[in-house]
């Protein structure tokens, strides 16, 4: 059973419904589009800002260079660096995780503990950047503190059950 058999359907259902109703299908369309590109218009300049700031954080390679003087024997080195790049870029923090995969192997513990952390935390700053940039918000009040906060804790406990686990 596929659901892209009931898409046309669904489709020539609503039209039908929308003729019954009196509505003008085609106007209400219309009308669903100006406000949507005037979201998009909303919404864009804060997106392309933050995903320059990103690019040119990550291009500058601050934080590889920081874990040159700052070794782990405790915790991986990449494993930190992508718990700190997942907060400010999935991107970012993606190429780190496919990077281990090739270095470690994806059933390594290692590859694993990359795994949970790419699904257990988000992009909160860029998530919080964008929607907040988006509708004029400048003070998030504990917003930002408490993402970073779950993102830590997400961070924690994916190594600990990594660990606990498969050592």
């Amino acid at each position: 059973m596929n659901i892209s058999y009931y898409v046309l359907p669904l489709y020539i259902f609503i039209i039908m419904l929308f003729t019954v109703k009196k509505i003008n299908a085609f106007d209400s369309f219309i009308e669903g589009c100006k406000d949507g590109i005037r979201l998009i218009m909303k919404i864009f300049p804060v997106y392309l800002a933050m995903l320059f700031a990103v690019k040119v954080f990550v291009g500058s390679n601050i934080l590889n260079d920081t874990f040159q003087f700052l070794k782990f024997n405790l915790i991986n080195s990449d494993l930190i660096l992508q718990g700190i790049m997942r907060p400010i870029s999935g991107s970012a923090s993606l190429s780190v995780m496919t990077n281990i995969f090739e270095k470690y192997g994806v059933d390594s513990v290692i590859g694993i503990c990359s795994s949970i952390i790419q699904g257990s935390t988000d992009t909160t700053i860029f998530v919080i950047t964008l929607y907040f940039g988006s509708i004029g918000v400048t003070k998030y009040r504990y917003a930002l503190k408490l993402g970073l906060l779950v993102d830590l804790i997400g961070f924690i406990v994916s190594l600990l059950l990594v660990y606990v686990i498969m050592l």
